[in-house]
């Protein structure tokens, strides 16, 4: 079975424009090198971008998006005419799950959306198309040091009348998914709990050990129960306090 690339960035343009834009890009960036003779087809091409490798592709044939969110826009896939792929080279095969690797990947997409004006960027992982403008800001931030993109990367899903979250996405750069759920709460207040477990989640490997971490609100813990089956979800439950030793917790 083939692996899908986790980004994409579509294009309006036909693939010629595009190729040619890449190639422009690449001669004027000394970061970067290309290897225009690796696949004859010139459908597949090694990409070197400092120490890091990644494989890059172009195709006419557009994937089916049916059951992806849109994140801030409606991009118009009729319209698409070139879809650009870009994934880990083989070398850095696992590198996912290392936050300076995952982070790198993530830059460079960010990158090539703004220099090579998508019109729409596809992480695959969370299912997720992206208006290109808000995914570039949000990489760029985290890349300077900010906020892990949880909105352009991890995709939430709600069950039981909003009551519990579910994550789709987390798992790619930390192996785990998350469910948070319990306190009565629902919804946005789910949501503000999600985004935090996930920034320290994707930056520092998943949770292996049962614990106890401080909530937002200090009427609360979050009791995070490591999952022991193959899908390895994260059960994040919300409770009262009990005691004054709670808020002296803290994650990871």
């Amino acid at each position: 079975m083939t692996t899908q690339p986790p980004l994409q960035l579509l294009f309006d343009q036909p693939m010629a424009v595009v190729k040619a834009n890449m190639q422009l890009h690449v001669a004027a960036d000394h970061g970067l090198a290309m290897d225009f003779n690796r696949d004859p087809s010139g459908d597949r091409k090694t990409l070197q971008h400092g120490s890091l490798g990644y494989e890059i592709g172009w195709s006419e044939i557009l994937p089916d998006f049916c059951g992806y969110r849109t994140v801030f826009f409606e991009p118009q896939f009729t319209n698409m005419q070139t879809i650009l792929s870009l994934s880990l080279g083989p070398h850095l095969e696992g590198g996912a799950r290392v936050a300076p690797i995952a982070k790198a990947l993530l830059a460079l997409g960010a990158e090539l959306a703004i220099t090579l004006n998508a019109d729409a960027v596809v992480w695959n992982p969370g299912k997720l198309v992206s208006e290109p403008a808000f995914f570039v800001e949000s990489v760029q931030s985290y890349a300077n040091g900010g906020a892990f993109p949880v909105l352009v990367a991890v995709d939430f899903e709600y069950s039981n009348d909003e009551h519990c979250l579910h994550t789709t996405g987390l798992s790619w750069f930390s192996g785990q998914e998350i469910t948070v759920s319990g306190g009565g709460l629902r919804g946005q207040d789910l949501t503000r709990r999600g985004v935090r477990l996930i920034h320290d989640i994707a930056l520092n490997g998943p949770i292996v050990v049962r614990q106890q971490v401080p909530d937002l609100d200090s009427k609360f813990r979050i009791d995070l129960v490591p999952s022991n089956d193959a899908d390895n979800v994260l059960r994040c439950l919300i409770c009262a306090r009990t005691d004054a030793t709670d808020g002296a917790l803290s994650l990871h």
